[in-house]
């Protein structure tokens, strides 16, 4: 229904915006505390893949994506 899409899409971009002001604070501790640029990358770069890997997961689980 209208009233689940609308709830949905705030979900998504709530959790996208939490991801856009924590991300560069975590970029620049891990940068920080291993002194490597490339440490930062690779941290974000895995915490996409887990993300990729959970929806698979829960796609699955459900039988479908969309209607």
């Amino acid at each position: 229904s209208g009233t689940a899409a609308a709830a949905g899409i705030a979900l998504i971009n709530s959790v996208g915006n939490l991801g856009g002001f924590v991300g560069p604070y975590v970029m620049g501790y891990v940068s920080t505390a291993t002194g490597s640029f490339d440490a930062g990358v690779l941290f974000l770069a895995v915490c996409m893949v887990i993300s990729a890997l959970v929806v698979t997961v829960c796609v699955k689980q459900n039988g479908k994506a969309l209607e």
